[in-house]
């Protein structure tokens, strides 16, 4: 009909339905893509509100590790855009690491908010990079169970061979770390301040950054510093460089100097400058026990331990002026001795059986459990008083000289001398003897000198202050 067969119409229907299915296809095809790219966040979120799926996710991945991660919750802070899960902040609450070895220290952060980790994955994908671009952790306390470096250990390469962070951002850190003979307990707390350029090598152990830091306190044995402020602090592979301000008895000093290798064999090299402290509580920090000299000290000194001295043999070495000195005398000493003193034209005891000192400046050395002058000097008319002596935890020396007029080198006259000896505020006063004087330590008590050191003390060597 019209020229028109029936094949023809045959064709122009199968066109008619292909045709709506084509646009039916081309329609149906992208919109089911867009779906299932908004379902992904939507899933992500619906894991992430899953913690204990977490959870047991994160233990299967560490069941053959030395340690284990665990957290108590997991939840996407409202910001970012919904679409761009790179944009999200997740919040962890109660996250910890604790090694299976008991021996080593774990930790525990309160709360901490991060990012997404950009993940850098090397050849072959196993092994892999991560990083963020800030993290900020409030309420980390790490325990340490001994004060003891490391063992020996060989670096190896790890599945993740590299964290770091843009800016990392600590509020109420704290370390803790129980005595551990011959060390006291250590600790700090208060720990607030940023870091930098943050790099963490797991394989090697090394970390590295730069930032400032702040500390309520820090104690170390009877030691206590406390409003620490460092804001020169350098991380370089493990390495810490710092300068910066802390207060001691409520005088402020100032401090400079390195940890080296904490990681791995802890040496430790610092420069403390202090004005005006209490004789009394620097001698109770080294001893721990009462002074019986007292007065203000002026320190500019060095502090080293660690490296290859024995553990517990730190010492402090420097310059010291001594100001508005005295010496307190037994209550019991005799009246015989306390007439000798006071007819001494170069000493002045006071009321309270007290021999009192004009200003005087020498060297001190601390070790642990002894505090010592040398060679402290002032001037007595035309000649010389110099003090002598060592405060230990179970002994008392000292030696007060009248220095000859116009002395010298090698010069072998005695002058006057005064010995004080004994425990605490329990001692004895007498003339001094040229034993006493002439020896090649007469800071020490003689016993501690043919000794080499305190009775039952550490290994640190001798006593001779170079």
């Amino acid at each position: 009909m019209f020229g028109v067969d029936d094949a023809t119409l045959d064709r122009i229907r199968a066109r008619q339905v292909r045709g709506p299915r084509r646009v039916r296809v081309l329609v149906v095809l992208p919109l089911l893509v867009l779906a299932g790219v908004a379902c992904v966040p939507v899933a992500l979120l619906a894991v992430v509100n899953r913690p204990a799926l977490i959870q047991r996710a994160v233990d299967w991945a560490q069941r053959n590790a030395k340690a284990r991660i665990a957290f108590e919750d997991l939840e996407v802070l409202p910001v970012g855009r919904i679409g761009r899960p790179s944009s999200w902040i997740f919040a962890v609450t109660g996250l910890s690491f604790t090694p299976l070895d008991p021996k080593k220290p774990d930790w525990r952060v309160a709360r901490g908010t991060l990012p997404l980790p950009q993940v850098a994955p090397e050849p072959g994908w196993r092994r892999a990079a991560l990083h963020w671009s800030s993290l900020d952790v409030d309420g980390l306390v790490i325990t340490a169970h001994q004060q003891r470096p490391p063992p020996p250990w060989r670096p190896a390469r790890q599945v993740v061979t590299r964290l770091s962070a843009d800016v990392v951002r600590l509020r109420r850190a704290s370390f803790e770390a129980p005595e551990d003979a011959p060390l006291g307990r250590a600790q700090v707390h208060g720990i607030a301040g940023e870091v930098r350029d943050v790099v963490f090598d797991p394989g090697a152990r090394e970390v590295s950054g730069t930032g400032r830091l702040a500390a309520v306190d820090f104690v170390s044995g009877a030691i206590v510093f406390t409003e620490l402020d460092l804001p020169t602090f350098v991380l370089d592979r493990s390495t810490l460089r710092f300068d910066g301000t802390f207060a001691f008895g409520g005088r402020r000093g100032t401090l400079e100097g390195a940890i080296h290798t904490f990681h791995v064999k802890p040496r430790v090299a610092i420069r403390a400058q202090l004005a005006d402290a209490s004789v009394a509580q620097v001698v109770r920090s080294a001893t721990g026990r009462d002074s019986p000299v007292s007065g203000r000290l002026d320190l500019d000194v060095r502090v080293e331990a660690g490296g290859e001295r024995p553990r517990g043999c730190s010492r402090i070495t420097g310059e010291v002026g001594l100001r508005e000195g005295r010496i307190q005398l037994d209550p019991r000493t005799r009246y015989l001795v306390l007439d000798l003193v006071r007819l001494a034209p170069w000493v002045t005891l006071n009321a309270y059986k007290e021999i009192e000192l004009a200003d005087a400046n020498g060297l001190v050395t601390l070790t642990r459990g002894t505090f010592t002058l040398r060679d402290l000097r002032y001037p007595a008319g035309r000649r010389q008083i110099r003090l002598d002596g060592t405060i230990g935890t179970d002994a008392l020396w000292l030696l007060v000289r009248l220095l000859p007029r116009d002395m010298f080198d090698g010069d072998d006259r005695l002058g006057l001398a005064v010995a004080v000896e004994g425990q605490g505020q329990r001692q004895q006063v007498r003339l001094a003897a040229r034993s006493d004087v002439f020896r090649p330590t007469p800071w020490l008590p003689r016993a501690w000198e043919d000794a080499g050191g305190p009775p039952d003390g550490l290994p640190c060597g001798t006593f001779t202050i170079q």
